[in-house]
């Protein structure tokens, strides 16, 4: 935790307030917390649990109390310009409405080495980047305005039906209610250990699983009927006519058999040409081996 907080106080654009809801640890945080709060006045509150992931991290933006937050996720380290730079596309994208700005990030192992360097991906701020692609979410990726965060605490969570994780309750809603930017830049080093709650280091679903789980080929189609839910929710303020669409088509396919899907999929203007044949070829091909899996 100490090398995540110096990488946040070593910024070239410093955080007004550094916010922290510790979720009940029994290790050395809260000395790490109290030495931070004596040096530079690091906020920190203790939330006597374990209450979960979701929980603590909502209770900690609640306590925010600056236009525009920034979550920080366990113990990745921030590049040095990752505040800078997120911040610049925000207040460049803030008309008032919910926005929100993610980053990518680049991997590290639990003694801080690289394990992963990828390129610098595409920059968009279409929807569909958010609400079909795995990586455009990260809770630890996102800063967000206040507009979002007052959205989110009264409209999407007391809906007892919303049980998606917190950061993607934040990106979907940006994206459908608002604006949801996501930078190319990798800014940050996602640290991988055995205790991560999201992504557990050497944890994966068998091949066979993942067959058998997927429905349709590059489409999540788990977030589907989570979309639904969104959609029930969000519909009076959904400003863009093509998200409206969106939503209604992926509902669709989320409800259907692979026939009517694939006729919904070759509809889909946010698709090109070849994700719609891929989708179709690959999940007919796991349709034809789920078959072979079951009898065998």
């Amino acid at each position: 935790m100490s090398q995540q907080l110096n990488s946040l106080y070593s910024q070239t654009r410093i955080p007004d307030e550094i916010v922290v809801s510790d979720d009940g640890s029994t290790d050395g945080t809260l000395d790490i917390l109290e030495d931070f709060h004596r040096r530079y006045g690091l906020n920190y509150s203790v939330n006597p649990g374990p209450h979960g992931v979701n929980h603590n991290f909502y209770r900690a933006i609640s306590l925010c109390t600056m236009d525009y937050i920034a979550i920080c996720d366990q113990d990745d380290v921030w590049l040095p310009e990752k505040i800078e730079i997120t911040y610049r596309k925000l207040l460049e994208i803030d008309d008032g409405y919910p926005c929100a700005v993610s980053s990518l990030c680049n991997h590290i192992d639990a003694e801080g080495n690289i394990i992963r360097t990828l390129p610098r991906g595409n920059e968009t701020d279409d929807y569909a980047a958010t609400l079909l692609e795995q990586d455009r979410s990260q809770g630890c990726s996102l800063m967000f305005n206040k507009s979002l965060w007052e959205y989110v605490s009264k409209k999407i969570l007391p809906d007892h039906r919303v049980d998606s994780i917190y950061d993607a309750v934040i990106s979907y809603t940006a994206a459908i209610v608002g604006t949801k930017y996501n930078l190319g830049d990798r800014l940050m080093l996602y640290r991988h250990h055995e205790n991560n709650v999201i992504a557990k280091k050497g944890v994966s679903k068998s091949y066979k699983q993942r067959i058998l789980n997927r429905e349709y080929y590059y489409l999540p189609h788990n977030r589907f009927r989570k979309y639904e839910v969104f959609y029930d929710i969000c519909k009076s303020d959904i400003k863009n006519p093509r998200i409206d669409s969106f939503l209604k088509r992926v509902i669709t396919i989320g409800k259907s058999n692979h026939i009517r899907g694939f006729a919904e999929v070759l509809k889909m203007p946010e698709l090109s040409f070849t994700k719609k044949v891929t989708v179709i070829f690959f999940t007919c091909g796991m349709d034809f081996i789920k078959l072979f899996l079951q009898k065998s």
